[in-house]
This record gives structure tokens, sequence and C-alpha cells, in this order.
């Protein structure tokens, strides 16, 4: 004897109920269950969990962002880590990046975790690598500062609202070319919210310094860089900002490339001044070879009337007067400051190797008010 089907009708009716409930609620109507349905339904939501825990990959990044000396072998431990998932990962994992620990950022260094997570924006298919507000950073200000920067937009990542600081962060730019509107757009933030570089000349030096590093980006970092490395050719990222607890002006270019040792060995030239450059930077360790270029030593560029032009790094803080130069590339650091006629330096070879070059200016800004 076959049992008593409700009608089309109230089916149907049955079915709007579930589907508005589910709408309303978020779940399916509440239905009895026996002692068995439970354990079979939380079993069922264990092995979902645990396969959706197994093909996620999190990345959790450390305290501090920065490449100072306390905090560098941590952050780029980090890197590294990203930068093996673009090579291993299997289409079929998702990525996070867990932002929960973070208390200090600083916005130069972010640069290196941005053009990484590009560079996985690259190889991940559309949809694996996501947000979690679990991974969130959960210091408000990191989170006010990452948003102001431009960070989560650069990576089309959407967060809940953050304060807005834009006129203390100069948003995260990038390209592959030599566009130099990006050069204008971070002289007129400086110009327009803090009043800085009021002195024509000053801002022709800046110009030419943050110019010189874009050029040097795309036309030197990428040579002969590996075929699969998952490196954008001729790529850049700029960003600044100022500093209240310092009352520091901050910004700085970077690229991921070979970086400026294998660079100089790429020189091309005559036979002699060849051997002379190649043996000047094969005998020196990175830090000596950054000194090196930024001495006047090394070319960069065999034309007459180019070569030189890294001195508008230098040229920039000799001009202010009170700042300093920062250039890290692979494991080499060079700092040169000057505070008025006082100028000294210091270099820096560590154990852990970056890629590619960063170069930060910081320039003490007098401030009315």
């Amino acid at each position: 004897m076959k049992k008593n089907r409700p009608s089309k009708a109230t089916a149907h009716r049955f079915y709007r109920f579930k589907k508005s409930f589910y709408r309303k609620f978020g779940r399916k109507p509440f239905v009895t269950l026996n002692k068995k349905m439970r354990k079979e339904r939380k079993q069922k939501k264990r092995s979902i969990k645990k396969r959706r825990d197994h093909d996620r990959i999190v990345v959790k990044l450390p305290e501090i962002i920065s490449l100072e000396v306390s905090s560098r072998s941590m952050f780029l431990q980090e890197i590294n880590k990203i930068h093996k998932i673009a090579y291993t990962t299997n289409s079929a994992k998702s990525l996070s990046i867990d932002h929960s620990q973070i208390r200090h950022i600083d916005p130069e260094a972010l640069l290196i975790l941005a053009s990484e997570i590009k560079r996985l924006s690259n190889v991940l298919p559309v949809g694996k690598f996501k947000y979690s507000k679990k991974y969130a950073p959960r210091d408000e200000h990191i989170k006010d500062l990452l948003g102001s920067i431009g960070y989560w937009n650069h990576f089309n990542i959407t967060t809940a609202k953050h304060t807005d600081l834009t006129k203390e962060y100069f948003q995260i730019h990038h390209d592959t070319k030599s566009v130099f509107q990006a050069v204008a757009d971070m002289r007129d933030f400086f110009e327009d919210k803090l009043s800085f570089l009021p002195s024509g000349d000053l801002t022709e030096t800046f110009d030419n310094a943050l110019t010189e590093a874009i050029a040097n980006a795309v036309e030197h970092a990428y040579k002969g860089s590996i075929s699969g490395s998952n490196t954008i050719p001729g790529a850049w990222w700029i960003a600044g900002h100022f500093d209240p607890g310092s009352n520091e002006l901050v910004f700085g270019c970077y690229d991921h490339g070979i970086g400026i040792r294998e660079s100089l060995l790429m020189h091309e030239g005559d036979r002699i001044a060849r051997w002379s450059h190649l043996t000047k930077v094969r005998v020196k360790k990175d830090a000596e070879v950054i000194k090196l270029l930024l001495s006047q030593k090394l070319k960069t560029n065999n034309k007459r009337d180019r070569g030189y032009g890294t001195q508008q790094f230098i040229k920039l803080i000799d001009n202010y007067g009170h700042g300093s130069l920062d250039v890290y590339s692979k494991s080499g650091h060079y700092r040169i400051s000057k505070d008025g006629l006082q100028k000294k330096d210091i270099i820096r070879n560590h154990n852990e190797a970056m890629d590619g070059t960063l170069i930060v200016w910081k320039m003490k800004v007098e401030r009315e008010g």
C-alpha cells in the first residue's frame, strides 16, 4: 500500500517555508534527531572542517614587520615561506595570511610583503587567496595602518571599515614600467598634506632620487632573472608615510629582482673596464658592494651621460641635511645618515638574504604648531 504523499501545492509551500526560514535564520528548520543521527551529523561536520583545514595553507606573520636587526630574521623566514608556496602549492590549496599577531609595522618593510603576495596572486587560481576575519590584526592601530596605506585594496582583500589615516600614509603604488606619475603623486602628497619640500632645488632632487630608483628597478633589477621564478619583470613598489613619533618623513622603493651584486656582475663594457669592475664586486660582501655603488666607484650604465644616477640617493640627504638613507640588497645593509655637518655610515652583512633591493629615505621634518 502506497504511503499518502502531500500534494504538489503542499510540497511547494513547505519548500518555500524552508527557503525563507534558512534565509532568515541561516539554518534549516529544527528537526528532532535521535542519538545516532546527532552522532552522524557531528562526524560529518568534523570531516568537512578537517578537509578544509587540510586544503588551506596558513602563513603566520611575526609580531614585528621590520628589517631592523632584532626582527629581520623572523620576518624574512615568513617571507621565504610565502615565496616557497609559489613553487610548491597545489592548485587545490587555498592560502590565508595570519595578521593577528602583528604589533608593529615599518611600512617600508611592508613593500617586501606586498611583492610576495603579488607573486602569489599571479600563481594561485582566483578565489584561492582568501581573507578571513579570524586572521585580521587584533591591534586596531595596525588594522588602520594597513587600510590607510592601501594594503587590502592593493590585493583586492575587503575588510571592515578602518579609521582614516590617509593624512599620514601615501598608499602603495605598483607598476612594471617607468611610470613617473607616482613620483609626482608622492611629491604632491608631501607638499599638500605636510607642507614639505618648499625649496625648488630640494623638490628636483627628491624627484631625481625616486625616479632613479624606479628606473633602476625597471632597467637593471631583472636582468638574467631565472625563468619560472615567478618574478614580475620590471616590477616596483613605492610607499611613504609621516611618523609623528620620530617626526620623520619616510618613503621607499622596492623591487624583487636579482639584487645589486648580480646586477653589477652583468655589467657590459670593454674588457679592461669590465675586469676591474667585476674584481671589485666579487671580492666584496653585499654591504660593501652597496657602498661602492653609492660612492661613485662603480657605474650601472655604460652610456657616457649615465651610470652614476645612484648618487641622487645620497644627494637628497646631503641637500636636506637631516636624515638617513638605507639600502638593503640580499644580505647587505648600508646606512648613511646626516645631522647638520655630521655624517656617518654603517655597514652590516646579515645571515639571512632577501630578494631584490629596498631603498629607504628618512628625513626629519620641522612642523609648525
